[in-house]
């Protein structure tokens, strides 16, 4: 069975670092990681086809596409992978407008912990 693809989109090295550890202590290293910093990129190898991850990791400000940049164009080009805003953002009306897109599944707050990753992972029933 082939591990599962997610990508970690963030302008912050630190942050995806971390992140990119805390997701593989998580799975036991039984994870492909894409790492883009920000959603051009992201969007750019989407649209190249290849597989498709299993959940995005996006945060929302970003130089270049940033997050809500990407997800309208990630919608409107049908794509249809699970995405979690993963943000430093404690703006109301960030999380009440991630609510508008149905590819968004779960708004947290930054740094990813463990609880709240496991938490995400029995919400969306994937394996740990």
């Amino acid at each position: 069975m082939k591990p599962p693809l997610y990508f970690l989109v963030d302008d912050d090295p630190i942050n995806n670092m971390i992140n990119e550890r805390m997701l593989k202590k998580h799975f036991n290293d039984q994870l492909t990681i894409e790492v883009f910093p920000d959603g051009q990129p992201a969007l750019d190898r989407l649209r190249s086809g290849g597989e498709m991850p299993s959940l995005i990791f996006l945060d929302i400000n970003m130089p270049g596409l940033d997050g809500w940049q990407f997800l309208e164009a990630y919608e409107k080009d049908g794509f249809d992978s699970a995405v979690v805003m993963l943000t430093s953002s404690i703006d109301p009306s960030d999380q009440e407008k991630s609510q508008s897109f149905p590819s968004v599944v779960d708004f947290i707050s930054k740094p990813l912990m463990p609880a709240s990753l496991t938490e995400l992972m029995e919400h969306l029933n994937l394996e740990s």
